[in-house]
């Protein structure tokens, strides 16, 4: 009896042992299905075909198609007339027969009829792009046969024979003209009487690509547009005394300019000091460009888009600066500006701040181009190497305004990511920049951009998750786009440590430079670089609705030691700042980050003090809380 009553409770031991182990490993596949991402069913069909990895890398069959542009373009400022010739030789790398060709025709967001999410000026209202000649393969297409063409608002599709996959391709020639708009400036179009920013302005193909094949989202205004790097060749041809700056590398210099101009933009090659290579002298004395009637300005390039401007009165300022230690590379960083524009003569000095910063410490990346140019412009816009920046009123304005901009040069250019359904994935990162930067301009600035919108704003009916697609959101559009993925950024950056953050998001950088990388390739790029499972802090900020808020519940004292209890309300993960006062006046914070609350919504911060505290005050400037009344505890001693 005593041997089988010894057996018996040695079995039940195992059994107990078996069932919790069983619990355990039940509990653990639970919390790892719960931290799992929802992955949409075109993004699964990329990570089917092998083009993209859960790992968070390009498969090894991923694929981009390319195109090659030749654009000769005439502009007239009389009559804002610009016309073009073009022709495109486009490169089907895909694994699909192309049957058709979609094309952006982006200046028919002005064409009487067409659909736009933005007010314009009723005189800007046109008959949009005319066609005056098309051919595909030498064969001509007639672009208003509806059996051939289908053209609605932006988009214009035509059938095609066939485009071989892996490797087939077409060419395409195109003359076209338009007017310029002249009072709504959206992007583009007349700056001041003698001054003009011209973007978007050619028939472009639109990016195909392994997610969601053609990209058929028409331009309407709000949205920017999703482009591939493509080569462009670019011939400008306007009136004398008009300069030109562009994307791309002027290639006739000496053809073009003054020689009094000419030798200072070699001067400038080599200056590290912002050079004026078009003085106040040289608009007045009529010596900017070489004295023929017409002047043609070459640019090259391998950039996702091709913009260009042009004034007979603006002041020209650039330095030349080293952009990547190893190489040694340089980049000429220039100003384009009215001299009225009394903040513009900063703004070479805070674009090349920016830019330094950049190359050496966030996101520590060589900057990947051979020149910026800032345009004094009418809006707050960015282009690969060309920016148009609207004149402010402060410095504050001014410092702020240039850092976001050039910050986009790394995203979305480097990276050609789709901003249109992807939005927070450039201006994110932007308004990081933007907050990071500018303080090391100006130690006095405290940019606290979109922080109003976060706190009020999280978790009403109109908050979507920050995973919908831009171009299905409307109210929400900002803070999905601006503050909300930059706070989440440096949330990360302070959870992860300087040096982890930097090495991880290098790495995703260097993997997916120009490869179009979707919010999941980040997501699981940035998991497998820092060497984490960060889906549960993903998922709390990007897929689920929900509001961050933290508050101070409790404080108990025992001794010379504080316990302050902590809550984390809201379903959003928040780092908690706690700064404690002490009796004689003196105040310290006391830091957690995010990771605190991977698994707990309610924890303890030990504050070791002999003194008496008499103020805890929770939060700091890019802490989100939508509810700050239990923020402060005054303790009753």
């Amino acid at each position: 009896m005593t041997e089988n009553l010894v057996c018996r409770k040695r079995m039940q031991s195992v059994i107990r042992k078996l069932f919790i182990a069983v619990l355990l490993l039940s509990a653990v596949q639970v919390n790892a299905q719960q931290d799992e991402l929802f992955i949409p069913r075109n993004i699964q069909k990329a990570y089917q075909n092998n083009t993209r990895t859960v790992a968070g890398t390009p498969g090894k069959k991923f694929w981009k198609n390319f195109a090659e542009y030749f654009i000769q373009v005439k502009f007239n400022p009389k009559t804002l007339m610009l016309e073009g010739k073009q022709i495109i030789t486009y490169y089907n790398n895909s694994p699909d027969t192309l049957k058709k060709l979609v094309f952006r025709i982006a200046p028919d967001f002005y064409k009487k009829g067409n659909e736009r999410n933005r007010i314009i000026e009723a005189d800007d209202v046109t008959d949009g792009v005319k066609f005056t000649n098309c051919i595909i393969d030498a064969n001509k297409v007639d672009v208003n046969n509806p059996l051939q063409v289908k053209h609605e608002g932006t988009i214009m599709e035509i059938k095609v024979k066939g485009i071989e996959p892996r490797g087939g391709r077409t060419t395409v020639e195109m003359d076209w003209n338009y007017k310029l708009n002249l009072n709504s400036h959206e992007r583009t179009g007349v700056i001041d009487i003698g001054s003009y920013f011209i973007a978007y302005f050619f028939p472009r193909i639109t990016v195909y690509d392994d997610v969601d094949g053609w990209d058929e989202f028409p331009y309407l205004g709000q949205q920017e547009t999703y482009f591939d790097n493509a080569s462009f060749n670019v011939h400008i041809t306007v009136p004398r005394n008009f300069m030109v700056w562009a994307t791309g590398d002027l290639q006739n210099p000496a053809e073009v300019l003054h020689e009094s101009v000419l030798k200072k933009w070699t001067m400038a090659q080599q200056s590290s000091k912002p050079v004026f290579l078009i003085d106040s002298a040289d608009i007045r004395n009529n010596t900017v460009t070489q004295h023929k009637k017409f002047n043609t300005f070459q640019f090259k390039c391998t950039t996702p888009d091709f913009v260009f401007a042009l004034s007979n009165h603006y002041l020209w300022q650039a330095r030349n600066m080293v952009v990547d230690s190893l190489t040694m590379r340089k980049a000429l960083i220039s100003t384009a500006f009215n001299p009225i524009h009394k903040d513009f003569f900063e703004v070479n000095d805070f674009t090349a701040k920016t830019i330094e910063v950049m190359c050496f410490d966030f996101p520590g990346v060589a900057y990947p181009y051979s020149h910026l140019t800032v345009v004094d412009g009418r809006d707050q816009m960015e282009y690969p190497m060309m920016i148009n920046d609207n004149p402010t009123t402060t410095r504050f304005d001014g410092i702020t305004l240039t850092t976001h901009e050039v910050f986009h040069q790394i995203f979305p250019f480097l990276m050609a990511t789709n901003q249109t359904k992807y939005a927070f994935m450039d201006e994110g990162w932007a308004t990081l920049g933007e907050w990071y930067i500018s303080p090391l301009i100006d130690t006095t600035i405290v940019d606290d951009y979109g922080m109003d919108r976060i706190n009020s704003d999280l978790g009403k009916d109109w908050d979507a998750p920050m995973i919908t697609n831009s171009t299905e959101l409307t109210k929400s559009l900002f803070i999905n786009s601006y503050p909300k993925p930059a706070l989440t950024f440096l949330y990360l950056w302070e959870m992860l440590g300087d040096s982890l953050f930097k090495k991880s998001l290098q790495q995703y950088i260097i993997t997916w430079m120009d490869k179009s990388p979707t919010p999941w390739d980040f997501f699981y790029s940035m998991n497998q670089s820092c060497g984490m499972d960060l889906n549960w802090f993903w998922k709390a900020w990007y897929f689920e609705q929900g509001y961050p808020d933290l508050g101070i519940i409790g404080i108990n004292r025992l001794n010379y030691s504080y316990t302050v209890t902590i809550k984390s309300i809201g379903n959003k993960p928040v780092p908690i700042h706690l700064t404690a006062t002490f009796a004689d006046g003196s105040k310290k914070k006391y830091t957690r980050t995010v990771e605190i609350w991977k698994n707990k919504n309610i924890t303890d911060v030990i504050i070791d003090t002999q003194q008496a505290i008499t103020k805890l005050e929770l939060g700091d400037v890019y802490d989100a809380d939508i509810d700050k009344s239990n923020n402060i505890f005054v303790p009753k001693e």
